[in-house]
């Protein structure tokens, strides 16, 4: 029976860095395969992760909760049958909401030998009060719908903040084991522990006469949902012809995080350099993490926001030593 394990987290949370923490470490000696949804036209990611020795599929033409929802269910179907993983782990955008990740990993296992094992939250220790308060719906669902919650970020953060945002992710998920320090102070084993327990609620959960007796009416719950992000969030991708060094890089993300372009909630990127290597970046609340990319056929930077100037971004993009 293939296991699947959900990772969800609003954008920049640390999914990524989470999922690589957890191939290198508690899935050693399984074989697991990442099912990778990208908001946007191009695939980030998957290189990186890839190093880690992850089989990846993914899915960049839409969120898997919208218009995919069909066919992602069928894409977890043919991965059971096809591979007979151990694991599959599904990384969501970061604007997709968990209880329609949920409701499409329940369709799969009502079709293949797959069971749901949990759905994992990442959050950021700083930033998850107001991204609550700036986005609501999109971000509460991925809360509240959780086994549990891991902050990110927080040992960027004091004591009494991370207080705050454990004692307020508590009052927004009913059922979610809540880990208020630091998810990469923890050891492996602990790591391994809080996994296997937010697992094993799930099953006492699933297997209650009251969860039971509901079964049959919770998909219908959702079906009819809109998600709308979308409408909400624009993901904006180009295929700069430009090289970039990392000074161009850092330089870049701080003309995207300055406000000028618009509300820039992440952004991602792969780069060639002038002496023929290859960079990535990656940008969230104004933190820019640069680091040694892998060789790809092209360079690409994805941008998530809203209200973005298009415009003003290409023709940032273009200009790596800052001049307009």
């Amino acid at each position: 029976m293939t296991q699947i394990i959900i990772l969800s987290g609003f954008l920049g949370a640390g999914k990524t860095t989470l999922i690589r923490r957890l191939a290198e470490t508690c899935w050693q000696g399984k074989k697991v395969v990442l099912v990778e949804n990208e908001f946007g036209e191009v695939g980030i990611d998957g290189p990186f992760l890839r190093r880690t020795g992850l089989e990846i599929r993914e899915l960049t033409s839409g969120c898997i909760c919208c218009s995919l929802i069909g066919d992602f269910t069928d894409a977890l179907c043919d991965i059971a049958a096809r591979l007979a993983p151990d694991i599959i782990v599904i990384e969501p955008s970061g604007v997709a909401k968990l209880s329609e990740i949920l409701r499409a990993a329940q369709l799969a296992a009502e079709k293949a030998p797959l069971a749901l094992c949990c759905a994992v939250t990442v959050c950021d220790a700083g930033l998850c009060q107001d991204y609550a308060e700036s986005f609501g719906e999109f971000y509460l669902d991925q809360i509240h719908h959780a086994d549990l919650v891991l902050l990110s970020h927080a040992g960027e953060t004091d004591a009494e903040t991370r207080r705050g945002a454990a004692q307020f992710l508590a009052q927004h998920s009913p059922i979610a084991d809540i880990i208020a320090a630091p998810w990469q102070d923890l050891d492996d084993a602990a790591l391994r522990d809080v996994l296997e327990g937010a697992a094993e609620k799930r099953r006492a959960r699933e297997s209650s006469p009251e969860e039971k007796a509901g079964a049959g009416h919770g998909h219908a719950r959702h079906h009819h949902h809109d998600h709308g992000a979308g409408r909400t969030f624009v993901s904006w991708c180009r295929r700069p012809t430009a090289s970039y060094t990392a000074d161009g890089l850092r330089r870049l993300a701080l003309e995207l995080s300055s406000g000028r372009c618009g509300r820039v909630l992440r952004v991602k990127g792969v780069v060639p350099t002038p002496a023929g290597n290859w960079l990535e970046l990656d940008v969230s609340a104004g933190r820019a993490d640069i680091r040694p990319g892998c060789e790809q056929p092209e360079g690409a930077i994805c941008v998530i926001g809203a209200q973005l100037d298009e415009s003003l971004l290409d023709a940032i993009i273009e200009k790596p030593d800052g001049t307009e």
